[in-house]
């Protein structure tokens, strides 16, 4: 998608996004609205949203997972706020999780001279 593709707002004023970026949104949605089915979009409280990432985090879901189910969450409130819809953003004061380090994995030697030979 082209600079001023991404730039075009739908009738609402929102930037429009692609179907994939929506789909993303809605699975964050779907997953918290598991956590707390009863409960309107307005009445979510940063304790829902926190205890939500909480249970996330005692199921088999990785720390990034977690962090991008919440992004969308974020990113979907951010919106509803812009708009007027929530007074405010609940996700925003729930800080992401600690993701650990990736270390990179040794290549082999033969891999190593290979290279080294080359130089």
């Amino acid at each position: 998608m082209d600079a001023a593709a991404a730039a075009t707002v739908d009738r609402f004023g929102l930037q429009q996004v692609t179907a994939a970026t929506a789909r993303w949104m809605k699975y964050a949605i779907d997953r918290l609205s598991r956590h707390c089915p009863a409960k309107f979009a307005n009445q979510v409280k940063p304790v829902d949203i926190a205890a939500w990432v909480e249970s996330e985090r005692g199921g088999a879901a990785n720390p990034a997972t977690i962090n991008s189910l919440l992004r969308g969450v974020k990113v979907v409130y951010s919106r509803l706020e812009g708009r007027g819809l929530v007074e405010s953003n609940p996700a925003a004061p729930v800080p992401f999780l600690r993701e650990p380090r990736v270390n990179p994995k040794a290549i082999a030697e033969c891999d190593y001279l290979a290279m080294r030979a080359a130089a």
